[in-house]
């Protein structure tokens, strides 16, 4: 296995944690993990715990993520030959376009889903880079009160541009459907009652040990290799706010509290 020269060393303290010291001894890599590699490319294999592996490169940054449910498995047992650390270098140094190939093809398979099903009141939209997908009601603009998911989160959001501000916080907080809307999340991380934005974060599930608040990369692992059943968790997910009672209420929004233009 052919690799480039680093000038880190990897070191292990008296609290039997490891990190890594340049040729000086000066630590460079903070004495934290419970185990770690040499650095090999530029990029290092360390262990915060028994089952969940980071690969970082020499400044410590985090460029890949994997776990590993056998806490047994040797830490290098993935890459155990030249071919296979190689496609790995190659995967980290494409990671930026490997991204956006696995989240396009996470919000292709919904959109082309969702399209199929035709709900006679929801509409379904992406944006041109396939990077988010929006639900909103049908023939209603992209600034009205919708259903938004980007990545990580799923959210319900509006433009205040579009709607007035204090007429949404009024019609659903005399009337209590704020909460009405709440109750459509599995979980909500992100309450703000001026806007009447919601938002709920990494709560997908796929038989990981980070289930419900898996990072942000291993999403994306899952977005593009087990994109199916991510599909069908966050569809499930919309479903609950398209149910008659939210979506009456979303088109009552839309309507009532949408800002009219001035005629000139």
């Amino acid at each position: 296995m052919t690799t480039q020269r680093t000038t880190l060393i990897c070191q292990q303290n008296e609290e039997g944690k490891f990190g890594f010291v340049n040729e000086q001894g000066k630590e460079v890599i903070p004495f934290i993990y419970l185990k770690a590699s040499d650095f090999h490319d530029g990029y290092a294999l360390v262990m915060d715990n028994e089952t969940h592996r980071k690969f970082i490169d020499e400044s410590g940054k985090i460029v890949f993520e994997l776990e590993c449910e056998c806490a047994s498995a040797p830490i290098f047992g993935r890459f155990d030959t030249p071919e296979k650390w190689n496609a790995f270098v190659e995967l980290v140094n494409k990671k930026e376009e490997i991204e956006k190939r696995w989240w396009r093809k996470l919000i292709e398979t919904v959109y082309i889903r969702e399209i199929n099903e035709k709900n006679p009141d929801w509409d379904v939209m992406c944006d041109k880079n396939w990077t988010n997908i929006r639900w909103l009601i049908k023939d209603e603009k992209v600034g009205s009160l919708l259903i938004y998911f980007c990545q990580d989160y799923l959210s319900v959001t509006y433009d205040c541009n579009f709607l007035n501000e204090k007429e949404v916080n009024k019609l659903l907080f005399d009337k209590h459907k704020f909460e009405i809307i709440k109750t459509c999340f599995d979980r909500i991380d992100v309450s703000n009652d001026e806007t009447i934005e919601l938002q709920e974060y990494h709560n997908f599930t796929f038989g990981s040990t980070y289930d419900g608040k898996i990072p942000i990369d291993t999403l994306l692992w899952y977005a593009g290799n087990r994109t199916d059943e991510f599909a069908d968790q966050l569809i499930k997910k919309v479903r609950k706010f398209q149910k008659d009672e939210i979506t009456v209420l979303f088109k009552e929004i839309n309507e009532r509290c949408r800002i009219k233009k001035r005629s000139k």
